[in-house]
């Protein structure tokens, strides 16, 4: 094959540079899946496990590089066991991203009509929002709200789908308590109310504040396992907390929440 150039004494042609983009695609893919799971600190450790027995047998610290080359080698195996549900979500992710661009065409005949679903203006999809939890506060409803940026196999059996215009009357109705759906989150996507009643994994930690109910505690879990922002109004207490970055804040200002739900519209 035609070379293309070299870096240093490496010659780079078309097919290195198809196989690098490859390999980066592949990698983003996993990084996609693992994001703000516990999950990715383990990948991270398996790396510098691999990077630390290379190191060790160029050096050639035989005690050292023999207990790391039998980590390495078992590793791989206990990988497998501990990932399993994520290489179920990895191929089922690509599985699924295929079918959608092969049938992407299709599809997009319906497009004008999706679209009547989703708000054209970032301050009515925050208005909406923001009316929604403030009516759930003052009623005295609880709420739990998963800002989904794509599609998510954690939602995939669980839960009523709705694929319902976004509005404050049916996001407030969910949560009346004669509702069989109150329990449950609703999830927002592609801002539009995607499913409602939907279970969340729960976070594991031990040191959460004991006030924290099932409705915190799921948004910590969701947001550990995807990154999404959740918005939680408790039924007990009326407080508005929003869950972002694996923390949670509670009653912060409209205007933070405002700002927080524009970053999502866009």
């Amino acid at each position: 094959m035609t070379l293309l150039f070299h870096v240093g004494f490496l010659p780079i042609s078309f097919k290195d540079i198809i196989d690098i983009l490859l390999v980066g695609y592949l990698i983003f893919l996993v990084y996609k899946i693992l994001r703000g799971s516990i999950a990715l600190n383990i990948v991270v450790s398996v790396i510098l496990i691999y990077v630390a027995s290379w190191i060790v047998n160029m050096l050639e610290m035989k005690l050292l590089s023999t207990i790391l080359t039998q980590l390495v080698n078992v590793g791989v195996l206990l990988l497998i066991i501990v990932f399993q549900p994520e290489i179920r979500r990895f191929l089922i992710f690509i599985g699924k991203s295929a079918l959608k661009s092969r049938t992407s065409s299709f599809f997009s005949l319906f497009q004008r009509k999706e679209n009547e679903f989703i708000p054209t203006d970032k301050n009515e999809f925050s208005d909406i929002i923001i009316n929604s939890i403030l009516t759930l506060k003052q009623n005295e409803l609880g709420g739990l709200i998963v800002f989904s940026e794509r599609d998510s196999l954690l939602f995939e059996n669980t839960g009523t789908e709705l694929s319902a215009k976004l509005s404050e009357d049916l996001i407030v109705s969910v949560f009346e308590k004669r509702s069989p759906l109150h329990d449950g989150a609703l999830i927002v996507q592609s801002n539009k109310l995607f499913k409602a009643g939907c279970v969340l994994p729960v976070s594991n930690r031990d040191n959460l504040p004991s006030n924290y109910g099932l409705r915190h505690r799921s948004a910590l879990g969701v947001n550990e396992q995807t990154g999404y922002m959740v918005l939680i109004v408790s039924e007990e207490s009326g407080r508005i907390s929003i869950c972002k970055n694996q923390s949670i804040l509670s009653n912060p200002p409209v205007s933070q929440i405002r700002g927080l739900l524009n970053q999502y519209f866009d």
